[in-house]
Parts: C-alpha cells; sequence; structure tokens
C-alpha cells in the first residue's frame, strides 16, 4: 500500500516538470533555448565595430545623414585662405557695405570741429559788358582813402553814372602778411580790424549803397578828433543805418573775415603793375596812378554802350572832379621800409 503510494508521487512530480518547463523545439525535435535577439553594429572600414552615428530627422520623418556645414572662405591675393571680414549690419539688420573712412577735421581753440579754411585764392573779377568796373584798392585809416570814399566815391553813388558803373571796395591796402600768417598794417592793430569790418560788409550785404554807406558812416566816424574806439564807431554806424550787427560779430569771430580781408590781399598783390600807394584806382583793368580823382572821365571814355549817361556830358571839372595832388596818397613803400617787428600787428580776439 505504502509503496503504491509513494509510485503515485513520483509519477505526478515528473509530468508537473514536464509541463512547467517551456521549451523550443528544433529541426530535429530536440528542445533548445531561444536564442537572444541579433543586434547588428556599424563595422567601420579597419574591421572594428563601433556605434552608429545618430540620424537627423527630417520634417517627412526620413532619416539622412546631416550635411557638413558649408562655411565660404575668402582667398587672398597670395592663395592662401582667410576668414571674411565680418558684414557690416545696419539697424535693421540688413547687411551693408562698410562705412567709408572717418577724415577727421581740423579742431578750433575751442575744442569745436570745423572744416580746414580754404587755400588763399585770387579771386576772378567778372566784367559786365555793358557796365564799366571801377575797383578800389584802399585800407581804412589812410585819411586820403577816407576823404576819397565820403568825398568824390559818395558823391557819384547819387548821379546816373551808376547805371553803367560797376563799383568795388577791396580793403587791404598796404598790409603785409608775415611769414608767421599775421597781418601787420600800415596805421596799427584799429587798421587790421576795420578792414576786416569793411570786407565781412562787403560780404553780407551785396547791395550796393547798403555796405558802401555803412563804410562811408565809418570813416567820417573815425576821422572827428573826438572819435571812439573802432568797435564801437562801426557797432553806431549799424545802429544808426539799421542794420544788424549779429552777422558782422559772427564773420569777424568765425575768422571768415580775415580770409576775406587775406583773399582781397591777395589780389591787391597781384595787381599789375604793382599798386604804389592808396588809394590806387583801376578801371577795366586800367591803374588810374595820380589821376585818380578823374575817374569819372576815365569811366566815361571806357563806357562802350549806346546811352551815356548825363553826368559824362557835364563839365569835367565839376565839383567831383577835384584838382588831385600826387601827395594825397598813403605810399606802400612807408610801410615796407618799416620794420616789421615795429609794425603794428592785427589780434584776432572775439567781439562782445
Amino acid at each position: 500500500m505504502a509503496s503504491s503510494s509513494l509510485l503515485s508521487i513520483l509519477v505526478l512530480t515528473s509530468l508537473l516538470f514536464l509541463f512547467a518547463t517551456p521549451s523550443r523545439s528544433s529541426e530535429n525535435g530536440v528542445a533548445q533555448e531561444p536564442a537572444p535577439p541579433v543586434r547588428s553594429r556599424k563595422i567601420s572600414e579597419n574591421g572594428v565595430a563601433r556605434k552608429p552615428a545618430p540620424p537627423v530627422i527630417l520634417e517627412n520623418d526620413v532619416a539622412q545623414e546631416p550635411a557638413p556645414p558649408v562655411r565660404y572662405r575668402k582667398i587672398s591675393e597670395n592663395g592662401v585662405a582667410r576668414e571674411p571680414a565680418p558684414p557690416v549690419i545696419s539697424e535693421n539688420d540688413v547687411a551693408q557695405e562698410p562705412a567709408p573712412p572717418v577724415r577727421y577735421r581740423k579742431i578750433s581753440e575751442n575744442g569745436v570741429a570745423r572744416e580746414p579754411a580754404p587755400p588763399v585764392r585770387s579771386r576772378k573779377i567778372s566784367h559786365n559788358s555793358e557796365k564799366v568796373t571801377l575797383s578800389l584798392y584802399y585800407e581804412s585809416l589812410c585819411p586820403y582813402c577816407g576823404s576819397f570814399i565820403v568825398g568824390p566815391l559818395a558823391q557819384v553813388l547819387e548821379t546816373d553814372l551808376m547805371t553803367i558803373l560797376n563799383l568795388r571796395l577791396v580793403p587791404w591796402g598796404n598790409a603785409i602778411l608775415d611769414s608767421n600768417n599775421t597781418i601787420e598794417c600800415q596805421h596799427g592793430e584799429d587798421e587790421c580790424y576795420l578792414n576786416i569790418i569793411h570786407a565781412c560788409s562787403i560780404n553780407i550785404w551785396a547791395d550796393l549803397k547798403k555796405h558802401f554807406n555803412f563804410i562811408k558812416c565809418i570813416e567820417k566816424q573815425y576821422a572827428v578828433p573826438d572819435r571812439t574806439g573802432a568797435e564801437e564807431s562801426w557797432e553806431a554806424c549799424a545802429d544808426k543805418l539799421k542794420l544788424p550787427t549779429e552777422p558782422i560779430k559772427k564773420c569777424y569771430d568765425s575768422g571768415h573775415g580775415k580770409e576775406l580781408v587775406l583773399q582781397n590781399g591777395e589780389e591787391t598783390d597781384h595787381l599789375s603793375p604793382p599798386h604804389e600807394y592808396v588809394p590806387w584806382v583801376v578801371v577795366d583793368d586800367k591803374p588810374l596812378l595820380d589821376d585818380y580823382k578823374k575817374f569819372i572821365d576815365y569811366v566815361c571814355k571806357a563806357y562802350k554802350g549806346k546811352h551815356l549817361p548825363k553826368t559824362c556830358s557835364s563839365d569835367p571839372n565839376n565839383s567831383i572832379n577835384k584838382e588831385n595832388s600826387p601827395k594825397s596818397v598813403c605810399y606802400a613803400s612807408e610801410a615796407r621800409s618799416t620794420d616789421s617787428s615795429k609794425m603794428p600787428q592785427m589780434k584776432m580776439e572775439p567781439l562782445a
């Protein structure tokens, strides 16, 4: 009985073991363990297995190898590759050509950048084919220049001779420009100063009567025995004629006035024949020399038009054409024979 029970237990244990263990039958019916999954590896050229590079996935889910970035390099003249210069990016992120090189400007004494002063060039005198050009080369404090401006020239401005006359005033006279670019004037610093004021007024007020009356007023104001200073004289004239003073001050303080008188000096120094004294009057490129007070006769003779003004038909010995004395001039030789170290020099001080 015991033997029968033990045999039954052995049979049941064998059956449970057979059904509990999974098996895989091979082709010959023998159960085998399942083979592990095969994982392929990428083999390099030298036979060594290496991990594949991760693929780049595009939007359409197609795996591709990433393309190497294209980098363009600028080749220099000797064939050596070099990196290109970075582009200049504007404010709106648009690449632009690089800006031109910065050119430095001359800095004035007060630290304000300004363009360099143009070189002094002799100005070209334009001649009106219908009019006769009379140029007066003078200096502001020569008494004979002042007398000529206040007298004969002022009188002729009120006649019909102005219909055929182109009158030019050129303040410089017998001044000298030394090697230090300093202007030396025959009659002192006030003359240098007023020459500039005259030149500024001519430049600012192109109307002949406007700047001529201003200059005539200064000559009369400065000629009186109890005259005021140079600055006070022209300011008084501007006030009398209701002309603004600010343009004159700006012209002087900026240095433009000095440039104007230097141009006048260039023109005066290139006269042919050279001037010997002032006032020096030239009618259509012909110097009148000692006959400068008889300028009306020369203007009338030089006129080639058909309508001769009545002034030309009047008595040539009228009150305008006064007898001239050779001594009524300021000689250039006197200014040039003076020791330059002792001559008064111009001071460029700002106007108040």
